[in-house]
């Protein structure tokens, strides 16, 4: 809870494992005054797993720009 006047709080968000394996959950956290009208909202992603493709593909995305560059400057000489 922000006190009133406050321009920013802290919160803590503790996530505990459901045992199902979905591929994201969303969160939506809403601001509301003491009279209840929306003045925004936070929406937090869950993913269950990381994704651990993405350093293997960004090496292999590497590897084919540092060939391609080699490539064009033996062409060169």
């Amino acid at each position: 809870m922000v006190t009133a006047g406050a321009t920013e709080g802290k919160a803590v968000l503790t996530v505990a494992d459901d045992g199902e394996d979905e591929r994201s959950e969303a969160l939506v956290l809403f601001a509301t005054t003491a009279g209840g009208a929306e003045v925004g909202s936070l929406e937090l992603t869950l993913w269950d797993a990381s994704v651990p493709i993405l350093p293997f593909a960004a090496q292999l995305l590497l590897a084919a720009l540092l060939a391609i560059g080699g490539y064009r400057r033996c062409r060169r000489r």
